[in-house]
């Protein structure tokens, strides 16, 4: 289990905070709002561990096709 000092500090290092506004009438939303966090694929069980304590969101594959980038994944909410 996560600590949340560390989830802070994680947040604070690697997370991000978007938000979209959508001229799109058509669409529900809109205002989108997103928090997102990327971790190499073998920090994958960090995340599964935020999505756990947060209790939402979902864990996501990104493979990032330049050359000096592993695969990784995204927590986001």
């Amino acid at each position: 289990m996560l600590d949340k000092n560390y989830i802070v500090g994680l947040v604070d290092g690697e997370g991000s905070f978007n938000v979209r506004v959508n001229p799109n009438k058509n669409r529900r939303a809109k205002v989108e709002l997103k928090f997102s966090l990327k971790l190499r694929y073998q920090d994958k069980e960090v995340l599964d561990e935020l999505k756990d304590f947060f209790e939402c969101g979902n864990v996501y594959v990104q493979n990032d096709k330049r050359e000096n980038h592993v695969q990784c994944y995204r927590y986001e909410v």
